[in-house]
């Protein structure tokens, strides 16, 4: 019987300044930033995010030789599910008194001598926008001033033809259920699918299209434009993400068709041996560990 197939998706850290300037991090920093965590108290490692509960740790796992950072969303207590106990009868989870606490985590792995990280969550587990604000949070950045967001992988030239459009006449989003639950979007495009999202209660995707057909594009629309897919690239990894920019020449602009959802790398991996197995952290770990190795596959070099 086969195991559970996860998804492992890959990132690398950048700090993005009020400006929007971006300072990417290097292989080091992330070392630094796994210390840093490591030797805090576990107080300072719990942080409320859009009205849910995260904590997170440090951990190592000496059977894979891995360092890790387990994150967990804490499920509120209304959410547990019952069980089925040993006597055979249905009851509450909460009524056997053991636990404290249900927990959906995400693992977050370092790849060693890159910038880049893999990350393995559960379905319920942390956002990757709620991962990026944590980290915010611990490296005690002040959120409005400077911030964390994970990067997804992509080919270069593509993030170079974004930054260097003025605009965009086009765009193709599209998000699956609960992605943007913990997001907390500055354009209006992406504002926009949140609330059609939270009109189902989180549990719908949306897609959105808008495009200004053969209408010349509005300067100031067109940039907004290309401000939210800029936004949607950055920070909603996992999710469909198109667009025809403008790109500039000297007699106005040639229109550019871009798909940032063709060249972002996310690899699916087996965990365990089967569906019902428990997956713990040597399962996962070991899942991720055959991800990277097919990751640095495809890594770019970096000049």
């Amino acid at each position: 019987m086969a195991g559970k197939t996860r998804t492992v998706h890959f990132f690398e850290l950048i700090e993005v300044a009020q400006d929007e300037s971006v300072q990417e991090y290097t292989a080091e920093a992330w070392d630094d930033l796994f210390d840093m965590i490591a030797g805090m108290e576990v107080e300072e490692l719990r942080h409320e995010i859009r009205q849910r509960k995260y904590e997170g740790e440090v951990r190592d796992e000496p059977t894979r030789q891995v360092r890790y950072l387990y994150l967990g969303k804490l499920r509120p207590g209304m959410d547990w599910p019952d069980i089925r106990d040993l006597d055979g009868e249905h009851t509450s989870l909460a009524s056997t008194g053991v636990v404290g606490a249900l927990i959906e985590p995400a693992y977050v792995v370092r790849i060693t001598g890159t910038p880049f990280v893999a990350i393995l969550r559960t379905p319920g587990g942390p956002s990757f926008t709620a991962i990026s604000s944590w980290l915010t949070a611990v490296a005690g950045l002040e959120f409005e001033e400077t911030r964390l967001e994970l990067r997804p992988y992509a080919r270069r030239d593509q993030l170079a033809r974004l930054n260097s459009a003025i605009g965009a006449t086009k765009l193709h989003l599209k998000v699956g259920a609960d992605v943007l639950d913990d997001a907390d979007p500055t354009s209006d495009v992406v504002r926009a699918m949140q609330a059609v999202q939270d009109t189902g209660a989180g549990g719908v995707s949306v897609e959105m299209i808008v495009s200004y057909g053969n209408a010349r594009p509005d300067g100031v629309g067109a940039q907004h434009l290309a401000d939210a897919v800029a936004e949607f690239v950055r920070t909603v990894p996992g999710s469909h993400a198109s667009a025809t920019l403008m790109q500039p020449q000297d007699d106005g602009y040639v229109k550019d068709h871009v798909d940032f959802t063709l060249d972002r790398i996310s690899l699916s991996e087996e965990v365990g041996g089967s569906e019902d197995e428990e997956p713990t952290a040597y399962a996962i770990l070991g899942a991720m560990s055959q991800a990277i190795r097919r990751f640095r596959e495809y890594i770019e070099p970096r000049g």
